[in-house]
């Protein structure tokens, strides 16, 4: 349960009051002017935006879907619904036009908010009595969500902050959907007080000021960028800049152009970095900490840390968990070993779970569970996924580990089917149900393998009447966003099977990582 007591609103309404005129926004998306925001400026645009919505009926409790780039508008996007007391979904934005109808359709939206080039698409797939509206073009400052900003508002009497009070911090804030085992997608509900508690917990973690600036380049759709950085600066009176992307051959770069200090980015992002050529201003930079998620080895940490200069620390959470749970501390040994996770931050705790959820001792690998702050209220619309999820007040993650005599945590696997393509949860079940949905398959199975720079990379098996990779490509793409879309299409026989016929999918990981290294560059 949180401990934090008011909502989301009203602490960034509190936080903008205290020095309107700081600056606490920029959006420097390539091909497109650089926007900036001070505190009073950002607040004051989310009180317009909420006053939009407000004009066109959306009030206290309707799900508003959010389609956004990283941009200025995700975030007043976000604040407006939030200020509205209105529940934001923010979705993957490259999700194909049939995985956001489907978002759209679970989550019963009152409204959509999108920055599609193509808008066809996307209209095409809205139901019927969900109002939509397009975000403007990035470049047209002015015009930022000009058509809800623009709305006769039946809000205009919505002072700054006037509907804080109507807000609780045990409501619903955030629907963020997330693969699972199963086909599809499910929602994840957290409230104002575990956003809230989370974020500042993050903020107390790595020590954040005001005097700080954070370069978010991972999308904002994903409970990371929000919680790990977005919110935790926007709660310090610090200055959040949002890219569009990561490039590793610009990354160091852009950091000293915008004087970055804060920096938060993937394991994988990490290898890219180090696969850089070196060069002497390889330490002319101002991060005073680079952050990342997914377990990196020793040395890689070792060698980021030894050429840049700054402390590189592991941080581990779920979804369900508001990005909370482990954290590498700043001051005393952040690793105690390989697949290191840290200890349980500030608030949290950690710990190792049999099967029916008993405590393991130290040194006995069973499946990593949390108690915490931040934790999810439910899974929306399932009930019993929820009550499976959560038992005894503990959040069962699905990732197997261990807990060293210290009290961090050791990453070992994942327990359930699923992949991390380019850091994405996705369910191996989804794709391998697109896949027998083409004429010329039969049977699946989907398994990932590891990538260097993209954690995993998506190998299809696949039995039937072979045909043409870029086929099987297009079929899948019509169905699921990019990163789920297989690399590699692998035909066989059949699929191996268990004593009881189930898919043996080590069989199937060990049959393609023993194929000779030129076969591993195939997709």
């Amino acid at each position: 349960m949180s401990r934090v007591g008011v909502n989301f609103p009203a602490a960034f309404a509190y936080r903008a009051s205290l020095d309107p005129s700081q600056e606490c926004l920029v959006d420097v998306n390539a091909g497109a002017p650089t926007r900036r925001w001070s505190y009073g400026e950002l607040d004051r645009a989310a009180d317009e935006v909420a006053a939009g919505l407000a004009a066109v009926g959306v009030g206290s409790g309707d799900r508003v879907v959010l389609r956004l780039r990283n941009t200025g508008e995700f975030l007043l996007a976000l604040l407006g619904t939030l200020r509205a007391g209105a529940i934001a979904v923010p979705t993957i934005r490259q999700y194909s036009a049939d995985e956001l109808a489907f978002a759209l359709t679970d989550c019963e939206a009152a409204c959509l908010i999108f920055d599609d080039e193509d808008r066809a698409p996307i209209e095409s797939v809205v139901p019927a009595g969900v109002r939509a509206f397009h975000a403007g073009a990035p470049g047209e400052a002015a015009d930022a969500l000009a058509e809800l900003r623009g709305q006769d508002a039946a809000g205009e009497e919505l002072g700054i902050g006037a509907p804080h009070e109507q807000i609780d911090a045990a409501d619903d804030a955030l629907i963020f959907y997330t693969s699972g085992t199963t086909s599809k997608p499910k929602g994840v509900v957290l409230s104002h007080g575990a956003i809230l508690d989370s974020c500042l917990l993050n903020a107390e973690a790595w020590r954040m000021r005001a005097s700080d600036r954070s370069y978010v380049v991972l999308p904002l759709f994903h409970c990371n960028a929000l919680f790990m950085q977005t919110i935790p600066a926007l709660l310090s009176g610090a200055t959040a800049i949002l890219g569009d992307r990561y490039s590793a051959s610009r990354y160091l770069d852009e950091c000293r152009e915008h004087r970055i200090t804060l920096a938060n980015i993937t394991a994988g992002a990490i290898r890219s970095l180090l696969a850089q050529p070196a060069g002497r201003g390889d330490r002319d930079h101002e991060i005073r900490l680079l952050t990342f998620g997914l377990p990196l080895h020793g040395e890689e940490i070792d060698a980021a840390e030894a050429r840049y200069g700054f402390p590189v620390r592991m941080c581990y959470g779920l979804t369900e968990s508001a990005a909370g749970g482990t954290r590498g501390p700043l001051h005393i040994d952040p690793r105690s070993g390989w697949q290191s996770l840290g200890p349980a931050q500030s608030g949290w705790e950690v710990a190792i779970g049999d099967p029916d959820g008993e405590h393991l001792p130290p040194g006995e690998v069973g499946e990593i569970l949390f108690r915490g702050p931040g934790l999810m209220s439910r899974y929306w619309g399932r009930q019993e996924l929820t009550a499976e999820t959560l038992r005894d007040g503990w959040l069962r993650t699905g990732d197997l580990g261990t807990i060293d005599s210290a009290g961090y945590a050791h990453f070992h696997s994942r327990e359930k089917d699923m992949l991390k393509p380019k850091g994405e949860n996705v369910a191996a079940s989804e794709i391998e149900l697109a896949l027998e949905g083409h004429p010329a398959v039969t049977e699946a199975a989907v398994v990932g393998l590891f990538d260097p720079h993209h954690e995993e990379r998506v190998v299809a098996v696949v039995v039937g009447e072979p045909c043409a990779d870029e086929e099987l490509g297009a079929h899948c793409g019509e169905l699921l966003a990019p990163f789920k879309v297989p690399s590699e299409y692998v035909w066989v026989d059949e699929l191996p099977k268990t004593s009881i016929g189930k898919i043996n999918k080590g069989e199937i990981k060990a049959m393609l990582e023993a194929r000779p290294a030129e076969a591993d560059d195939v997709g």
